[in-house]
């Protein structure tokens, strides 16, 4: 979502574990949100699995004109 928070993790058996819903502090949300493009975080240990991953975050706008773009959420995969 916009302000951070995680709407959906697959698999769903990880979306259980989570220990927080808000992972705007993370710099793959900063990162894609000062950039507005698509943006490589650093290496960081997972909130569901323990294990270092590094997340690439592409934020999602509702149109591609720069004057009228809202953006939608982040889309981030590790």
């Amino acid at each position: 979502m916009p302000n951070g928070d995680m709407y959906m993790e697959e698999p769903y058996s990880r979306q259980q574990n989570l220990t927080g819903n808000n992972f705007s502090f993370r710099d793959y949300y900063k990162g894609a949100i000062t950039t507005g493009d698509p943006y490589l975080g650093n290496v960081v240990i997972t909130a569901t699995t323990g294990l270092p991953q590094s997340y690439l975050a592409v934020p999602l706008y509702s149109s591609p004109e720069v004057n009228n773009k809202t953006l939608l959420g982040i889309w981030s995969g590790d």
